[in-house]
């Protein structure tokens, strides 16, 4: 008996060309797409000879199933590259006024919204069983703890979970020239 505790070398080779034949189904090509819709309508409104208006909204909605790794090759496996969406819309109100020939003003108001969010891929049956709950470990919240009570992080071949980012811009200004 050697030192990985198998019976002979037979044994040691029939794992090792399963646990190759497991890796081996983790590569490959992986169907990924990015779906956009932009919306970016303009209106110019010339109120009177002084005044002028302008209102423009910016709406965008971004889905990539499978598309936070965009590279064209790379070391994850086939189910962990994740998904990718973004949520984002603004506002924008302008009034010009010529108060004379040599003074302008204008005023600005701005409102924002953008909202980009990734999740996981599940994994594959081959993470589930060697990565996600390997044998030999007991789970223990969000870390795993071995028989030997060395703690191990999940496999880098998971996709980590990012969390949502939401942000949110209001934004009024005013802006006088003199020509």
């Amino acid at each position: 008996m050697g030192n990985l505790a198998l019976p002979d070398y037979a044994t040691g080779v029939s794992d090792y060309n399963a646990g190759l034949s497991g890796l081996t189904g983790e590569i490959g090509p992986v169907p990924r797409k990015g779906l956009a819709t932009i919306f970016f309508p303009k209106i110019d409104w010339q109120i009177s000879a002084k005044n002028h208006a302008t209102f423009e909204v910016n709406r965008t909605r971004w889905s990539s199933p499978a598309g936070i790794q965009t590279q064209a090759s790379n070391t994850f496996a086939t189910n962990s590259f994740g998904s990718d969406y973004v949520k984002d819309t603004w506002g924008v109100a302008k009034l010009y006024t010529s108060i004379s020939q040599t003074l302008t003003n204008e005023v600005r108001f701005q409102y924002g919204r953008d909202f980009e969010f990734e999740f996981p891929q599940s994994p594959t049956a081959y993470e589930q069983a060697n990565f996600v709950n390997p044998p030999g470990y007991t789970k223990m919240a969000s870390t795993w703890a071995s028989p030997r009570s060395s703690l191990v992080p999940l496999s880098p071949m998971s996709a980590a979970l990012s969390t949502p980012t939401p942000s949110h811009g209001l934004t009024a200004n005013t802006a006088s020239s003199l020509a």
